[in-house]
């Protein structure tokens, strides 16, 4: 998109834009299996709509876990 301007660098993002618009009504194609249950796998194509949020559940505690390398 013209005037915009991504505050990664493309070798940290392997090329992908930083900025995605997301236009309601716009056709989507999946690329990778997300919940092949529900259908949704690679290859397909459906319609965006909207992007809900769920509200934070503040009984979330944070835990410092350390993972092996």
């Amino acid at each position: 998109m013209q005037g915009t301007q991504s505050p990664f660098d493309n070798n940290k993002t392997e090329s992908l834009p930083g900025y995605l618009p997301l236009v309601p009504e716009m056709p989507v194609l999946l690329t990778d299996n997300v919940a092949t249950e529900l259908g949704l796998s690679n290859g397909i194509k459906g319609i965006f709509r909207q992007i809900v949020y769920e509200e934070l559940d503040t009984s979330l505690t944070y835990t410092n876990t350390k993972f092996p390398k």
